[in-house]
């Protein structure tokens, strides 16, 4: 399986250099959500001229132009153009800027998501910069044609270096050398073939060489519930929670310091208890849930939804259903997750289910509807049992929408109180939050040999493998702004076949420091398959390593996009033969592992430029050990004393 994988890759020439991992950010020029329809969009400044036109379209995450890894209904701009029979012998599209100019020169160049529609008909993109006489800017032209030679999308990238005067209509070329500093307008130029309006662009962007796409969609994790609104299962029941069958609930408070307190706990929660009897109940079935507002939610701007889990160790499992509208009698359509929620160990983990995991519930489903999941119209979402029983040793905590690559939500601890019988001074707790670097790099795959099985220190297990491209900068899978050769580790998966998983990773001869940065990040090439990854950190290595995994994301998406994994995100593996005290430890971080769950790939993955990266202020919210004061607890004074956030077993460096 790995060798037929690795075939379709391809090893090229060795040589050259590339450019690292993001480290600017893009600025959006215009992704069109900001237009109901083309009349707004021209209001704004977009026209048409000749033959050509244009329009705003809303596409939804499932339709069947939605973009690679679309997560939201968003707007894109439709093109059309007629250079085969037109009137006028030339059509255009584009936007004018602000009259004074607007200034580029801080970026390398221009980029957009494009989809075509496989006409055939090429377009070419103009720049226009000032002076304007008369009506007409200076016109440059890049030397990268857009061919409407697909029916997918794709990013176009357009250094600025490729810009030139252009040739043929040019009313006022000015002095044929291209001014960033004031730039009037840009254009898409028909110049061949015709297309009725199905060629589409979206997120156009000014760039630098070294910075990252933008996310189609970008919003922070939303809480449905972490249950500190209850004081009991009565109150519960009255906000929308609900039993039947063999299973019922309750609400328990849990103290920092019991027994089945969650990792960095500070202080104490309410959890969910689920018991049900899958063996000798009565009903046959059992299910917990909440039912959500009558007129239903929309969770379409997420990838997901994930809570912390505990297990009792009695085996029993759960399956996870999404009920969304329309509702007949009092039934939804019932969609369920293909991942089992398994009772099988005594510990928290996150459980993590992404909704590309959900499809029609088989067995009983009154209401099956059409099949097609409407996360707009979310009403009710349950636990429900599967198999084995639970006496109600089960929890579940902190159940939150999230998108790929987000942080875990961390509770706020309720009642603390700022009263002190100390002076000020030696109260307060000064914790240094600037980051030793942005990144640091810890693979760049550079100093490796071609070949296909993974180089000393990689490792593959089970059904994965792969092993070091070589890259050229004109290739399908060069870096965007690549120049020379490129090495990256390409590899496959197949966590469909027996036994149902696989990975690759790297060991560290002598284990790594990373406790002073706040996560881990990784240039990923996505096949677009839809198989389920989670990257894993072992530290404390003693027979084996202590095992913590991130949150999972889906390779939904196809080419090159840069993953960030706060460490907050990780937590216990299920899979952990050396448990350890559940607590990641950043300082002694032994191996890195990109673990396959679910699915598999034909086409393949690749990995470049794996580094640590920090955000200022933003301490890893993990178990990594403390220096200095004997006290677990960082105080952050907030809101001129009001209100205190406690921060549970991060690592801090005392000032000096």
């Amino acid at each position: 399986m790995v060798g037929a994988l690795l075939t379709s890759f391809g090893v090229l020439s060795l040589g050259g250099s590339h450019l690292s991992a993001a480290t600017s950010q893009p600025s959006v020029v215009d992704n069109f959500e900001a237009y109901a329809d083309a009349a707004e969009a021209t209001t704004a400044g977009w026209f048409q001229g000749g033959d050509a036109g244009f329009g705003i379209d809303a596409v939804a995450s499932d339709a069947a132009n939605a973009q690679p890894g679309q997560t939201c209904s968003t707007n894109v701009l439709s093109i059309g153009w007629n250079m085969v029979s037109g009137a006028n012998g030339y059509g255009v599209v584009g936007l004018n800027l602000d009259s004074s100019g607007e200034d580029w020169s801080d970026f390398d160049g221009i980029r957009f998501a494009f989809k075509g529609s496989d006409n055939g008909g090429t377009l070419e993109f103009e720049i226009g910069e000032g002076p304007v006489v008369g009506n007409d800017a200076e016109r440059y032209r890049s030397s990268t044609t857009i061919s409407d030679d697909t029916g997918g999308w794709s990013t176009v990238t357009l250094p600025f270096s490729t810009f030139s005067a252009a040739t043929g209509y040019n009313p006022n070329p000015g002095n044929s050398v291209l001014d960033l500093t004031d730039v009037k307008n840009f254009s898409f130029a028909a110049a061949s073939g015709q297309d009725n309006g199905g060629a589409k662009v979206d997120g156009i962007e000014l760039y630098h060489t070294d910075g990252s796409t933008r996310p189609v969609c970008d919003v922070e994790p939303s809480v449905v519930d972490n249950f500190e609104a209850y004081a009991d299962a009565a109150e519960a029941t009255t906000a929308g929670w609900f039993q039947g069958g063999d299973a019922g609930f309750g609400i328990d408070a849990v103290a920092s310091d019991a027994a089945n307190a969650q990792p960095g706990q500070t202080c104490s929660t309410n959890v969910l208890s689920i018991g049900w009897n899958m063996v000798s109940g009565a009903n046959g079935y059992g299910v917990v849930g909440l039912n959500l507002d009558s007129s239903g939610e929309d969770w379409s701007d997420f990838d997901g939804i994930r809570f912390a889990f505990k297990g009792s160790d009695n085996g029993g499992t759960l399956e996870f259903e999404i009920g969304e509208g329309p509702v007949v009698g009092n039934d939804a359509e019932r969609y369920r997750s293909s991942t089992t929620i398994s009772d099988d160990t005594g510990g928290w983990s996150t459980v993590t289910l992404p909704f590309s995991t959900f499809s029609a519930a088989t067995g009983y489903n009154p209401n099956p509807g059409n099949s097609v999941l409407d996360l707009t119209d979310v009403k009710n979402f349950s636990f429900a049992a599967a198999s084995g029983q639970d006496n109600g040793g089960a929890k579940v905590d902190g159940i939150e929408l999230y998108q790929v690559g987000s942080a875990m939500t961390q509770e706020v601890c309720p009642g603390t109180s700022t009263t002190t019988t100390e002076a000020p001074e030696t109260t307060t707790t000064t914790i240094e939050l600037t980051c030793p670097a942005t990144t640091s790099s810890v693979e760049t795959f550079e100093s490796y040999g071609a070949g296909t099985t993974p180089p000393e220190p990689w490792f593959n297990y089970d059904n994965a493998g792969g092993g070091i491209s070589i890259v050229a900068d004109d290739a399908a899978r060069a870096r965007d702004g690549q120049s020379g050769d490129n090495k990256i580790f390409a590899w496959g998966f197949d966590a469909v076949s027996d036994p149902g998983y696989g990975g690759v990773g790297r060991n560290f001869t002598s284990p790594a420091d990373w406790s002073e940065y706040t996560g881990v990040q990784f240039w990923m090439w996505g096949s677009g398959e839809g198989g389920e990854l989670q990257v894993e950190i072992g530290e404390d290595k003693t027979s084996d390593v202590e095992r913590y995994r991130s949150a999972a994301f889906t390779d939904n998406w196809t080419g090159w996009k840069l993953i960030k994994l706060p460490f907050s995100s990780f937590s216990p593996s299920s899979y952990n033969p050396n448990p350890g005290n559940g607590k990641l430890d950043l300082t002694t971080v032994n191996n890195l592992v990109f673990a396959a769950n679910s699915g598999k790939t034909d086409g393949g993955v690749a990995l470049d430029s794996v580094a640590v990266y920090c955000v200022e202020g933003q301490l890893p919210a993990t178990g990594s050990s403390t220096t200095g004061s004997a006290s677990g607890l960082a105080a952050l004074v907030m809101a001129a004393g009001i209100a205190m956030i406690l921060i549970s077993q991060t690592r801090r460096r005392e000032s000096n």
